[in-house]
């Protein structure tokens, strides 16, 4: 069978490459006080730079950038990698000023913010001496209703979004502004994702109730433990268990938030599917993340007891797809894991 996907351009088939590039990004997932050696920046293997430059960029890891290595890396991933850090920092302060000036005011409690604005929160506080580092690269805004998605579409035509595309069948609309410099994507929802045998608009219906409004000039966030479940099917099927952002974010939840995260809740969801291997293929990140870093996190002996005798096929694609400068090599697979974890046959 043919490969169902296109290879990245900088995955790097070189062992050396790989191996200096990968410690870089788990040093960037860890953070300043990570127990991974520090990364010789000299002596850089080949085209290391290059693709390790590729690999933030395409995984979103700008902002992790600043807070571990400050600018250490200027010499390695050049001048032009930092004008591009400084514009997505621009870029993100604009969303959130769309946020509270113009979305929140009008349509807070009708629409729910996802993905990077509800993450950017968990991150606060990390640094003294920095902005907040999960940067806002495109602001998904989930509104159930058509008439509350008409009311947003008005708004966002006002302020010069022009839609990208026709609305699909699931509802979502792409609007972009386009500013100089600063491209702006917004993705409006209709549903998060379409009803299978292992996810339902019932449950998506829940999390939009449960939702929390933190201020009345912001939309709604999903309460923690929902976000906690989005996420990890942001991991499993959104990226098809290949995004250290989203890993990240696992980690963080399960860091910032584990004292409120309702693993009861949790545990009901995932049996009101046939086989959520959706949810045990985070899980089992999250389980790579430990064994490579040496961290451990609160999980309840449910999780820990299926960790023990899981799925050979997920382990080892999970594994294969953590060589960050390398995540293609098992997407041949890509049919059957995309299957076995969206819709469970």
């Amino acid at each position: 069978m043919a490969p169902t996907y296109e290879r990245h351009k900088w995955s790097s088939q070189k062992p050396a490459v790989q191996a200096w590039v990968n410690d870089v990004i788990w040093k960037l997932l860890l953070g300043p006080e990570g127990e991974i050696p520090e990364v010789s920046l000299k002596d850089i293997p080949g085209d290391a730079a290059d693709v390790c430059r590729e690999v933030i960029l395409h995984n979103r890891l700008e902002g992790q950038v600043e807070l571990v290595y400050g600018d250490k890396l200027l010499p390695v991933l050049g001048q032009s990698f930092y004008e591009v850090l400084e514009r997505i920092k621009v870029r993100s302060d604009l969303y959130s000023q769309l946020v509270h000036w113009l979305l929140g005011p009008n349509l807070g409690n009708q629409s729910l913010l996802l993905d990077d604005y509800a993450m950017r929160r968990y991150y606060s506080s990390l640094s003294d001496t920095i902005p907040n580092i999960r940067f806002i690269h495109t602001l998904t805004l989930w509104t159930p209703t058509l008439a509350t998605r008409e009311s947003v579409i008005a708004l966002l035509q006002d302020g010069g979004f022009k839609s990208e595309a026709k609305e699909d069948d699931s509802g979502t609309y792409d609007f972009s502004k386009p500013t100089p410099g600063l491209p702006h994507r917004i993705k409006l929802l209709g549903t998060i994702w379409a009803a299978t045998k292992n996810w339902s608009l019932d449950v998506e219906r829940d999390i939009f109730n449960r939702a929390v409004q933190y201020s009345t000039t912001v939309p709604l966030n999903p309460e923690v433990t929902d976000l906690f479940l989005l996420q990890c099917r942001r991991f499993s099927i959104d990226s098809t268990a290949g995004s250290p952002l989203r890993l990240l974010d696992l980690v963080t939840l399960l860091t910032r938030e584990n004292d409120n995260l309702d693993w009861d809740r949790l545990r009901h969801i995932k049996n009101a599917f046939a086989k959520p291997d959706w949810f045990w293929a985070a899980i089992m990140g999250v389980a790579a993340f430990e064994a490579k870093t040496g961290r451990s996190f609160e999980m309840p002996a449910w999780v820990r007891d299926y960790l023990k005798d899981a799925d050979s096929f997920w382990p080892e694609f999970i594994a294969t797809r953590m060589n960050w400068a390398c995540p293609d090599a098992r997407l041949i697979d890509f049919p059957r894991a995309y299957v076995k974890a969206a819709k469970g046959t």
